[in-house]
């Protein structure tokens, strides 16, 4: 019952990052720290994530964030930091405090659909409001990562389906 509790305030947190950043582009800093914390409790308190997968994740974050200071460096023919106008600074906070979230290998599965999803959702958006260039890419990453705990399909780590039938 203390771990559905730990995943309800997950989720409500999660829509609050989504209505933030949908609407005004920012996120309070508090966020993705207290996200973290609850997902490092939530692994503590069930099968648990080790802290092996945690740095994985945290590598695998890294390691994207370094790719694209290299692609944009190439395609700009000088050092160029894409940090504040290619992804914002909430995005790759809610990246890093998303990492405790699964093992690692689930998490390059999260971490790929939820960037697809995102893509996908900004596309129907544009649709109806076509001079909506920025892409909110944490509020999206927020509703897929609701979506990833509910669903017990997609989620290794126990989901609030799994508590309540289960016990």
């Amino acid at each position: 019952m203390i771990l559905s509790i730990w995943y309800i305030i997950l989720i409500i947190i999660f829509l609050a990052i989504a209505i933030q950043d949908i609407l005004y582009r920012k996120i309070f800093v508090f966020y993705p720290l207290l996200l973290f914390v609850i997902l490092l409790i939530i692994n503590q308190q069930s099968i648990g994530v080790t802290w092996q997968d945690v740095m994985l994740n945290f590598l695998f974050i890294i390691l994207n964030f370094a790719g694209l200071f290299i692609y944009f460096s190439l395609k700009n023919r000088k050092f160029h930091n894409p940090l504040d106008q290619e992804i914002g600074m909430g995005d790759l906070l809610l990246f890093f405090a998303v990492v405790p979230l699964c093992p690692f290998y689930n998490f390059m599965q999260y971490f790929i659909i939820g960037l697809v999803f995102s893509v996908l959702i900004h596309f129907v958006v544009l649709l109806f409001k076509p001079k909506n260039l920025t892409v909110p890419l944490a509020g999206y990453l927020s509703i897929f990562s609701s979506i990833y705990i509910l669903t017990p399909d997609f989620s290794t780590i126990p989901t609030l389906t799994q508590i309540f039938i289960n016990g």
